[in-house]
């Protein structure tokens, strides 16, 4: 029941794209095509990753910065989200080597909280004029 939102999430979120079953492949061959090699980038890139995650936390730290916008406990709340997202990464990043990427499942709890602040804010801008 599940699955079509885990490969939706998975593709959206994590740049992961459904595999083919290993009996509909062709033979392997090691000519590829400029086409081929440009198509397994895209395929291969975590959009949300590269654009969304450092666009929330600019958002983020923009409005911890922005004195008025956020009442005291909003505010206590972004700086608490920025801080995790900051020292998981981090910790995760220069402790670890090799499967950093699992320790991103811990915050990205963190980045849903920040969009959805983010979405409530522009709605509330949109519906004052």
């Amino acid at each position: 029941i599940l699955y079509p939102y885990e490969v939706a999430y998975s593709a959206a979120v994590l740049g992961k794209w459904p595999q083919p079953l290993a009996e509909d492949l062709p033979p392997p061959t090691h000519e590829t095509t400029p086409l081929q090699r440009l198509v397994a980038l895209f395929l291969g890139v975590s959009y949300a990753q590269a654009v969304a995650f450092p666009l929330l936390i600019w958002l983020g730290w923009r409005l911890v910065r922005r004195a008025g916008v956020l009442d005291p406990d909003a505010r206590l709340l972004v700086i608490f989200l920025l801080g995790n997202i900051a020292w998981v990464t981090a910790a995760s990043n220069f402790i670890e080597i090799g499967d950093n990427n699992r320790y991103r499942y811990d915050v990205d709890g963190f980045y849903l909280a920040l969009l959805a602040m983010a979405l409530q804010r522009l709605s509330a801008r949109h519906s004052h004029g």
